[in-house]
């Protein structure tokens, strides 16, 4: 019969085994994890490039949303762009980060009707009838796709002049305010309210919104302005929907989705961007 002392001595060794055990594969584990993430190779379409019949680039939505195409713009050199894109480096592998949310990215159409979705750090392929097939992580170098995509995206003012359009007729808003929010990294949420200021005359401040220029075509880079803080537009109607409106963009808030589907996101059907003096005169005659 083993020794008080001895068992205990033996239990030690177990746990040590364990622990030492435990170590090797988490650092197995992480030198796979790491040479998948790090091996830089060519971009693999979907299909051969020749087969790509149009690309566009896109404003995406909420990825799980029915609109999850806000607005396209389409490429007209097809040839010069996959010569531009195939000099952005990219690594295989890399952590899924949905960011088709609330960002730009590029859209893929083959001739047999298949397409894909790009943005720097995803690749969402469907097949001809829409059907999700696969998200694959090419890590793309995040500045060197945004230059790409600043290249051929339109400038901010050469969309057509449209009129705004609310989620409901101007007789259903019950509060407009102005709000003074933080933009944060949540792609489905992306802004933090901090302070708000209600607009007590809402007909003269809907009739002066009227005569701020709108285009179709705006974006904002939630994104990109992780941290920063913009004074903006907050519509609010019933059953508690509202949506706010940025000088270069909106995003909704939407009842059927939020409540029936028990999804909490913000997102929009469109883009559109408004007049940077006009607005910023709209936001300052009715700030405190």
């Amino acid at each position: 019969m083993l020794a008080k002392s001895e068992v205990e001595n033996m239990a030690n060794m177990i746990h040590k085994s364990r622990k030492a055990l435990r170590l090797f594969v988490l650092l197995l584990s992480s030198i796979i994890v790491f040479t998948s993430c790090a091996r830089k190779k060519p971009f693999e379409f979907m299909h051969d490039p020749s087969e790509i019949a149009k690309i566009e680039i896109v404003d995406f939505g909420y990825a799980y949303s029915e609109n999850v195409i806000r607005a396209s713009y389409p490429i007209e050199d097809i040839n010069a762009f996959i010569s531009d894109f195939k000099e952005v480096d990219c690594e295989w592998g890399g952590v899924h980060g949905y960011s088709l949310h609330n960002s730009r990215g590029i859209k893929m159409l083959y001739s047999n009707g298949d397409y894909e979705y790009i943005t720097f750090n995803e690749v969402w392929s469907f097949d001809k009838f829409g059907d999700f097939d696969i998200v694959i992580s090419w890590c793309f170098d995040e500045a060197q796709f945004d230059e790409l995509l600043e290249k051929y995206s339109p400038p901010r003012d050469s969309g057509d002049i449209t009129e705004y359009s609310f989620m409901y007729p101007e007789t259903e808003i019950v509060k407009i305010e102005l709000v003074d929010a933080k933009y944060r990294y949540n792609e489905s949420f992306p802004i933090s309210e901090k302070a708000t200021y209600p607009i007590e005359d809402t007909e003269s401040f809907l009739s002066d919104f009227r005569e701020v220029e709108c285009r179709t075509g705006g974006w904002a880079k939630w994104d990109k302005l992780i941290d920063s803080e913009a004074r903006m537009i907050k519509i609010s109607y019933a059953h508690g929907e509202y949506e706010y409106i940025d000088v270069d963009g909106y995003l909704q808030h939407r009842y059927y989705y939020t409540v029936e589907q028990s999804e909490n996101y913000l997102t929009g059907p469109d883009s559109k961007c408004f007049n940077i003096e006009q607005f910023s005169a709209l936001i300052e005659k009715y700030s405190p």
